[in-house]
């Protein structure tokens, strides 16, 4: 069996060379700082010149294989609502879904039925995006287009399948500026209905529900509900928090969970989920005596007591930290208040990270906390000084290269552990993207994992690396499907040719021509896995892998 494939996909993956731990590479996308262009190609097909235009305060998701989302955001023009996927193994963007063209209204068709005509209207400023368990991409509010020309804050609930290619209205109003409905607390109900809401990114992903907190409602006042919303069932609950905007923070004993603990009214864009499932967010901002203020603060919710928990910082509002020097784990340094720092991570032994944010300028610091000790550690920047990017030579790390002072960006890391930056704001939409390699040593250690990790809430695993050289670790190219059936993997080369095929997901590639023939050469193979999810329905997973010997 032979397929034809863009050689291109091959070629332009040895263009990336090996990255120093602890620097920043140019991966993609413009080097200019001036709002750059979109070129968006033809929609469904990857090609090198393709790139999303320089974008502020998207939306951002990473799906069960690695590869980034990203939808909307505003533009040098206007609101977008174009959905693009890029692939770190192949280094290519692709324009997706949506329109190309900026301020489009959405077409939403009937709630709870996917369609290809539905699509989200145009939307940025703070939408807020999850990844659930079976690898669709849900996202919720923000400010843009509803199904109307009118601009205003969005309470609508979509839900993207990346099989189908086809987006679902799910919840909410078609309509900007639309009514809320909160219930009674700690109860779900059909009924119920979050507020519409931008300027915050604080969602997570638990126990099969979504999870958000606070944000700024249609009257640009600020609110502190924490909603949930059972997947299971469709429906929403208002957990904690008032229903009513402008509540000050109640921070009680630093360290100390309380019921009347409340990280108060703010619109907040760091946040974390840790290695216990509780729900963390830091600073943000607030309006105090409607005057504007930055935070610094540490918050942690715990679910199964219902209970927030000032951990860390400071609750004096505009507090500019301590820097100190780069990788000092005395445990001295404190990130300063700030607000617009989308751009967060959780590393692979539970460490928290930060690039970015704002005070009184766009900050271009990197930022470790490591929640086990509560400590800060300043990982690279320039600390309170602003500074415009370096880019160096795309695809090639220097110690020299750095993404500058950005508000709004755009985080994802991929399957190896390491972080990526993309867009953001500094008086324009950046439009590059950027990949940085952790170094442990910096924050006082880390050990990597040494083998393919067990999925935890992940119902498929597809590695992007092995090496069968016969010691025993990572030999074979093995994909961990949980609850899929019907299973079917083909694998082949650069010029089309099947190299191993298989019906069973216990039977794995070791390397060699359909396993019993000749070693097949390193380098980069294509993958396709056929596989019936639980509900019956057909996927579609498509790849790329590198062989290591």
């Amino acid at each position: 069996m032979r397929v034809t494939l863009p050689i291109f996909f091959v070629l332009l993956t040895t263009l990336v060379s090996a990255q120093v731990p602890g620097e920043w590479t140019w991966m993609s996308g413009s080097n200019s700082n001036l709002s750059p262009a979109g070129v968006f190609g033809t929609m469904g097909v990857p090609a090198p010149g393709n790139r999303p235009p320089g974008l502020y305060e998207a939306c951002e998701w990473t799906d069960l294989q690695g590869n980034f989302w990203l939808f909307g955001g505003q533009s040098g023009t206007g609101l977008e609502s174009a959905l693009w996927r890029y692939e770190p193994s192949t280094n290519l963007w692709t324009w997706m879904h949506g329109s190309s063209t900026i301020n489009q209204s959405g077409i939403y068709g009937t709630i709870g039925v996917p369609s290809p005509l539905n699509r989200p209207g145009a939307r940025g400023y703070g939408a807020l995006s999850w990844v659930d368990s079976n690898g669709n991409l849900w996202m919720f509010g923000g400010v843009g287009y509803g199904s109307g020309p009118s601009l205003g804050t969005l309470g609508d609930l979509w839900r993207y399948n990346i099989a189908s290619n086809q987006w679902t209205w799910m919840s909410g109003t078609s309509f900007a500026n639309g009514p809320a409905s909160y219930g009674q607390q700690g109860v779900p109900s059909p009924s119920n209905n979050p507020p519409g809401r931008s300027e915050t990114a604080a969602a997570w992903y638990a126990n099969n529900c979504l999870w958000m907190f606070g944000g700024m409602d249609a009257g640009s006042l600020l609110m502190n509900d924490l909603w949930k919303y059972d997947l299971s069932t469709n429906e929403w609950t208002w957990i904690t928090g008032t229903s009513t905007s402008g509540t000050l923070a109640n921070y009680g004993t630093q360290g100390v969970a309380a019921p009347s603990n409340d990280p108060g009214s703010r619109q907040v864009y760091a946040h974390w989920k840790d290695q216990s499932g509780n729900l963390w967010i830091f600073g943000g901002e607030t309006f105090i005596s409607q005057q504007t203020y930055q935070l610094g603060d540490m918050w942690k919710y715990e679910i199964a007591t219902n209970m927030w928990t000032w951990i860390d910082g400071s609750i004096v509002p505009e507090d500019t930290g301590y820097h100190g020097t780069h990788c000092d784990t005395s445990g001295i340094a404190q990130a300063p208040a700030q607000t617009e720092t989308r751009s967060c991570w959780t590393d692979t032994c539970g460490n928290f990270w930060l690039y970015g944010g704002a005070l009184m300028y766009a900050y271009s610091n990197l930022w470790c906390y490591k929640p086990e000790s509560n400590e800060w550690i300043f990982v690279t920047g320039s600390g309170a000084l602003p500074m415009l990017p370096v880019y160096g030579t795309q695809g090639v790390s220097s110690p020299a290269n750095h993404p500058g002072g950005k508000t709004g960006a755009l985080p994802f890391t991929d399957n190896d552990g390491n972080f990526w930056l993309f867009g953001g704001g500094n008086g324009f939409a950046f439009g590059d993207l950027w990949r940085f390699v952790p170094d442990y040593s910096c924050i006082g250690g880390c050990r990597q994992p040494d083998s393919i990790p067990e999925p935890t809430f992940d119902s498929l695993f597809i590695p992007n690396v092995f090496s069968p050289n016969g010691n025993a670790v990572n030999d074979e190219f093995e994909i961990i499907a949980i609850g899929y059936t019907n299973y079917e993997l083909t694998i082949f080369d650069r010029w089309g040719i099947e190299v191993f095929h298989s019906n069973s997901s216990t039977l794995h590639w070791n390397g060699r021509m359909n396993n019993t023939g000749k070693e097949c050469t390193d380098g980069t193979y294509y993958y396709i896995l056929r596989v019936n999810d639980q509900a019956g329905l057909t996927k579609r997973f498509t790849g790329f892998l590198t062989l290591i010997r």
